[in-house]
């Protein structure tokens, strides 16, 4: 480059072919070195320009050329035949002609000028439109660059959301299992619910045959300890005779009458206790499906209504039969109060609780002081009472 620097310092008059072409092979590898760098593409539409414009410096210095070698011939010729007529006779012609050829070289290098001018303008507008395209591919890259980036993050929320929709996936097949499940344990419930029903139902039925048959007892009973209650009367020796027949004629009329022996009111006071504790057990057994019934949070409140009711018309009916009235209806608190369980009924030993029947027959359950525990129904006093009461009719 040192060696062709002086090539672009030379004046537009005396450029030559040889330079124009030295100038062609300097530009030639400027713009293979950017083809290097920037691609092909970069340098392929400013080829054909620069070309042109070396094609049109070379025709420009080839026309100058043939046009100064007659000019310079002419002026030698001329200058010399001024001289020639210097020496013989002066020529005004002459003159005008060194002022044309005078004028003609000004004009020359005008357009010269003006050429180098233009060559300068196209070498900057080179240098502009290479200035422009590195711009334009530098904004390329960072396009691309900021494209990539955007792909990527798409890429990866792509793969975050295919994650998301598989998690979600297996927590709806859990989920369908867990349902199922429960579909079953709501199946199982309800059947264990219509057992439980069906085994209240039979276990009411129970406590009311039960209670029936107990209080048909405890009225026999009642009556055999009133009459077993009368003592034998004792004859006075002041009684009259006629008394005294009168009293025979009556006791053996009261021994007509059928009587009953000691083993058949025992086996009466082993059957009563037996229907006690039966009823008990039923009593027991009852309270235990309340209270299951009442802890068990799956089963409906609707359900629980309707046994109640069940229950309500139930009691209604045993106690219209008892007493041989007409049904009447019972307050909501009482019927409210009948599922509500004490804490001492938890236990089995513990002493179970008067039901509305034993209230209206209370006579009949006031234990003595004496009173050992719930499994003991009759003292031994009342043993004894009922053998004297026995040995008394045997005699009799």
């Amino acid at each position: 480059m040192e060696e062709l620097e002086p090539i672009w310092d030379k004046a537009p008059g005396t450029l030559t072919v040889r330079d124009v072409y030295s100038m062609a092979v300097c530009l030639g590898s400027e713009l293979q070195a950017l083809a290097d760098r920037h691609g092909l593409d970069s340098v392929s539409g400013l080829v054909p320009q620069v070309v042109r414009v070396l094609e049109l410096l070379e025709s420009y210095v080839e026309s100058g050329r043939e046009r100064s070698f007659p000019e310079r011939e002419l002026l030698i010729r001329a200058v010399e035949s001024m001289q020639l007529g210097r020496e013989q006779r002066p020529d005004p012609d002459l003159e005008q002609k060194l002022l044309e050829a005078q004028r003609k070289e000004h004009d020359l290098q005008n357009q010269l000028s003006q050429l180098t001018e233009e060559n300068q303008k196209l070498l900057g507008q080179l240098a502009e439109s290479k200035s422009q395209e590195d711009c334009a591919a530098r904004e390329e890259r960072d396009l691309m660059l900021k494209l990539k980036k955007v792909v990527d993050t798409q890429r990866d929320e792509i793969r975050a959301l295919t994650h998301d929709n598989c998690q979600k996936n297996k927590d709806t097949e859990a989920l369908q299992e867990q349902l199922n499940r429960f579909m079953k344990m709501n199946e199982d419930l309800r059947h264990k619910m219509s057992v439980l029903q069906v085994q209240l139902k039979s276990s009411l039925r129970t406590k009311t045959d039960l209670e029936n048959v107990l209080q048909e007892k405890l009225k026999e009973i009642e009556k055999f300890s009133h009459m077993s209650a009368v003592p034998p009367e004792i004859p006075d020796k002041n009684m009259n005779t006629a008394d005294i027949t009168l009293q025979n004629t009556a006791e053996e009329a009261s021994s007509n009458h059928p009587g009953f022996t000691m083993e058949y009111l025992k086996q009466i006071v082993l059957e009563r206790n037996e229907l006690k504790t039966n009823l008990f057990l039923v009593n027991e057994e009852l309270q235990y499906y309340q209270r299951e019934l009442l802890a068990d949070d799956r089963i409906p409140s609707l359900l629980l209504c309707g046994m109640k009711s069940a229950i309500r018309k139930q009691r209604k009916k045993i106690k219209a039969k008892m007493l041989g009235i007409v049904e009447s209806p019972i307050s909501s608190d009482d019927e409210d109060n009948s599922w509500t369980q004490p804490a001492d009924t938890d236990c089995v030993d513990s002493k179970p609780p008067d039901s509305k029947i034993k209230s209206l027959f209370g006579m009949w359950y006031r234990r003595p002081s004496t009173d050992a525990g719930t499994w003991e129904i009759i003292n031994r006093k009342e043993l004894k009472l009922v053998e004297k009461g026995g040995t008394n009719s045997e005699n009799d």
